[in-house]
This record gives structure tokens, sequence and C-alpha cells, in this order.
């Protein structure tokens, strides 16, 4: 009994994308024969979270497998504004895969696990992202490490926020080389990460070292911010541009945060001017009314009232690189409202539900005019009234 493996995953991989072995045998010609499959993920310990078998092709004695199916759904995230600094250990996964056979013998299907073992030692890794057909690689995560390519997102101009507003930025750092973050505007604060052995993705609250540098009545200052990821020798892995000013627009501000494709997390303001409405489903029964009645009886009665609402909201004028940034707030499957509560470092978050059906990524040069993104959202739960 042999198994080979051909071709493996990279150590690290997106969990939404292909994870593929290609195995081979030497026993294909065994009557009945299937390939065994037991993938396992590391959770307090290793656990066996799926056993597949797979039939051999006709003149073949190699198969190639995908097991991304049973990989994500064991990554999630982590949205949490309690700490400054942390590990987002839901969004990665550590696994291996034991390969076997199984055919009959005598009769009677046999099997026979854990004949090789990928990797042959320790574990590889998927995370919580998805790259599009045209970006994918084997090794596409290579160029999303924080000394390659900084933070986990595309924004392609400086974060603009209101005085108070949350921040959440996200790292991919495999090597581990992140060490400390470095606060800047016009003076310069450094503090030091403790990083997390067998964790490669962290989520940072830049606003609390903002507010831990340059306190102002429990607010940061507005002004410009620029966030440095350093290195032990203080070498700039990566930074990000912070513009914050005052809440002072004439609309209610409308903050949200999203789970972008590389997995991590993007937010913006929508200040224009925003609609709210309210839809309404009643329920009714016809009551049977005792003799004589009264007028002021109810025949017609409401048993249940059901209150869906629904928020529509634009932003400021837009760039068209901006344009194309947004594509993933109308993608994304996680969602959040920020409720202002500016002098507090954990906020309220709602969780919400685009409900725009298509996108369309203007630009300047087709209609010379500047353009806005408006977007439509439902909250997760519904609203309901007291039945007579």
């Amino acid at each position: 009994m042999a198994i080979t493996v051909a071709s493996s995953p990279n150590d690290n991989q997106p969990a939404y994308n292909q994870v593929l072995f290609d195995i081979s045998s030497s026993n294909t010609s065994q009557p009945n024969f299937n390939f065994v499959v037991d993938v396992y993920v590391k959770q307090t310990s290793d656990v066996l979270a799926a056993r597949l078998l797979y039939p051999k092709q006709p003149s073949s004695t190699s198969v190639k497998i995908d097991i991304s199916n049973i990989l994500k759904t064991y990554v999630t995230h982590t949205f949490d504004f309690t700490s400054s600094f942390y590990p987002d250990s839901n969004g990665q996964l550590d696994y291996f895969v034991q390969f076997g056979e199984a055919y009959d013998v005598s009769g009677t299907l046999t099997i026979y696990p854990n004949l090789t073992r990928n990797p042959s030692s320790n574990y590889k890794r998927v995370y919580n992202s998805i790259f599009d057909f045209e970006d994918f690689s084997a090794n596409v995560l290579n160029s999303y490490r924080m000394d390659n390519f900084g933070f986990l997102t595309t924004i392609p101009e400086a974060i603009k926020v209101e005085q108070g507003d949350k921040i959440l930025l996200s790292y991919y750092d495999p090597s581990g080389i992140t060490k400390k973050i470095k606060t800047e505007k016009g003076t310069s604060f450094t503090d030091t990460f403790t990083l997390t052995s067998g964790k490669f993705k962290y989520n940072i609250i830049p606003s609390t070292y903002m507010y831990a540098s340059y306190p102002a009545t429990n607010l940061y200052q507005t002004g410009d911010y620029k966030i440095s990821i350093l290195d032990n020798s203080n070498n700039s892995l990566g930074f990000i541009n912070i513009e914050v000013s005052e809440p002072c627009g004439k609309y209610e501000t409308y903050r949200l945060h999203w789970f972008n494709k590389l997995g991590g997390w993007d937010s913006y303001n929508f200040t224009k001017v925003s609609v709210q409405n309210e839809s309404i489903e009643k329920s009714m029964y016809k009551k049977a009314l005792n003799m004589p009645y009264n007028t002021s009886d109810r025949l017609m009665t409401i048993y249940n009232t059901r209150i869906v609402d629904e928020v529509t909201i634009n932003s400021d004028w837009v760039s068209d690189e901006m344009a194309v940034w947004f594509e993933n707030l109308f993608t994304s499957p996680l969602v959040f409202l920020e409720r202002q509560t500016p002098t507090s470092l954990t906020p309220d978050m709602v969780a919400i539900n685009i409900t725009n059906s298509s996108y369309e990524k203007r630009k300047y040069s087709n209609g010379r005019q500047l353009h806005n993104i408006t977007l439509s959202f439902n909250y997760t739960y519904d609203r309901y009234t007291q039945s007579q």
C-alpha cells in the first residue's frame, strides 16, 4: 500500500479558494478502490472534521481533491473593540490531512487509513479570505504580508473619520516580524506588541493608541495621523494615514464597518442625506362579538404587527478609485453599523445587511460629473408591536 502526494497547497492559503491536493496510489487496481481522505483541524486538540471517499477514475491512478468546503466552515472572524491589539484566532485555522485507501477484501470493503500524512509534521493553515479568479495563485498570500503589502485593506486614500469614531485594522504576518506600533501626529508615540505563538493574523484598534497618545477630554485630537507598524529595529513595515475631523455634518452620520475579501476590516462614514423607511406587515382575524355589542368593540382585530426598517444612506463625493474600493462593501457578508458613542472605547455595533443587489462602478470620465455612493440596508432583526 502506497499513497503519493504529487502536490499540495501552500502552507498558508485563503480558505475560500481551492485547497487542492493531487494524490495517487499503487493499489488502484484493487476491486471497489477508493481514496480515503481524513481532514483534521486543530481545536483544543486535533479533531477529525471529515472523512471523504473518492473513487478512482478510469485509466488513472490519481485524483485531485479540494477540501476548501470542509475548512471554510471552521473559519469565522473576530470583531472586538475591548483590546487594542489581539490575534484573530477565529480567522485562522490549522489543519492536516491523513490519506488512506479503501477496497474490497474477500468481498468486504476494508479501510486502510493514515497511510500518508500531509504535512508530514506540524500543520498547514487557511485564513478567512478569498481572491478573485484573476488574482488567485498558489502563493497569493505571500504578497499580502505586512512587510509586502501593509494593512489588509485596499483603500486608495487616507481613512477619514470623525472625532471619536472607532477604527479596526488587520494585518498578516506569518514571519512574526511585527513588534511595535507607532502613532505620529506632530510628535510620535510607540508601543510594543506581544505576539502569540502560532498566530499570524492580527487586529489593531489604532484609535485606542490615538486616545492614549493625545488625550483631549476623552477624544483623540483632530488632524492627520500616520499609523506605522515597526520591526524590532524600528524599521517601518507598513503604514496608513488617518484624517480626523470634528463631527459637524449637516446630516446624521452612518458609520459602517465591513469584512473585506482579504480577511481585514474596512470602515467608512456616510455623511450625506439619509432616508428611513418602515415596511409594516399586519395580520388580522375577524372576531366573533357577543350580543349585544358596542360600536367600540373590535371586529377586525390585529394579532401580529411586523416592522422591517430600511435605511438609505449617501456618501460624500468619491473618486473613481474609491468607487472601485466600495464594491467589497456591497458584497461583504459581514457589515456593522457603529452607534455614535464618542466617549466610550467600546462602541455599540449593530449587525446589518446591505440590500442592494447590484453596484455600478462609476467613472468621472464616463459622465463628466462627480458621483457618490448610495446604498440601502436592513437590520438583521424585525420589530413587533403588542397584540390585543
